[in-house]
């Protein structure tokens, strides 16, 4: 039996997401065990995203130690970028004590560019966070091409959104100063993805159009959710898994 440690997309920190239980609905049974691993999943409202990938990332570690089995680690959205940073240490080393056979992403906001999986066309352009790339360790992403968390051409104006927010919180004073210190931070150190300039009203055109892919149907596109359940995404990550995975 192989363990799959899994964390899941924002807000669903105790109780899966639904792409993530349709990944997990199409593991072979027989050969391996889906576990989600509880973390805050928050993204401002009560801790900031990175306080809450540092959480994240401790709490998969944890995870695999604790099983008895070897284990593949993943993630959605939030997860993946969390469960791809931690596989980056590993296939570097950093984890000496972590048995780790493989990494699988759904919808990560550091998807390098070209990575997808085996067989398939990878979807273009990459995460809204960068590329976080990951050797030494066998990795498979599942990338809607117009989902903008995973898929966003370079110079998208959302992309200074990841730059902005990535500390936001405003749950107490001491978070809002933390938010404010990374912003000046990063500031002096001139640490930011491309901008846009505010003349640019196609740039501007389809940002908007970007943000409305992302949301939720009714309201939006669907495409960071719903659409990796219905173009079969969830289903061909787990085949991926099910025939890559051996150990």
């Amino acid at each position: 039996m192989i363990t799959v440690a899994w964390l899941c997309g924002t807000g669903f920190g105790q109780t899966p997401d639904g792409v993530s239980l349709e990944f997990a609905r199409h593991l072979d049974p027989e050969r391996f065990q889906f576990q989600a691993v509880p973390y805050p999943a928050d993204y401002g409202t009560h801790t900031s995203y990175i306080e809450s990938v540092h959480v994240g990332r401790r709490a998969l570690a944890a995870a695999v130690r604790a099983t008895p089995h070897r284990a593949v680690i993943g993630g959605y959205s939030q997860g993946a970028y969390i469960a791809g940073s931690l596989a980056s240490d590993i296939g570097l080393g950093r984890y000496p004590d972590l048995d780790v056979l493989a990494c699988a992403l759904i919808a990560d906001p550091a998807r390098p560019r070209g990575a997808g999986m085996p067989g398939e066309a990878a979807a273009p352009d990459y995460g809204i966070s960068g590329e976080g790339l990951i050797t030494g360790m066998p990795t498979y992403w599942a990338a809607v091409p117009d989902d903008p968390i995973t898929s966003l051409p370079a110079g998208s104006p959302l992309r200074g959104l990841a730059d902005l927010t990535e500390w936001f919180c405003l749950a107490s004073p001491e978070a809002a100063l933390a938010w404010g210190t990374d912003l000046v931070r990063r500031a002096k150190a001139r640490r930011w993805q491309q901008w846009w300039s505010a003349t640019n009203l196609i740039a501007c055109t389809e940002a908007i159009d970007q943000a409305w892919r992302y949301l939720p149907r009714p309201v939006g596109g669907g495409r960071h959710d719903a659409a990796y359940i219905e173009l079969g995404l969830c289903a061909r990550l787990a085949a991926t898994v099910n025939r890559e995975v051996t150990g």
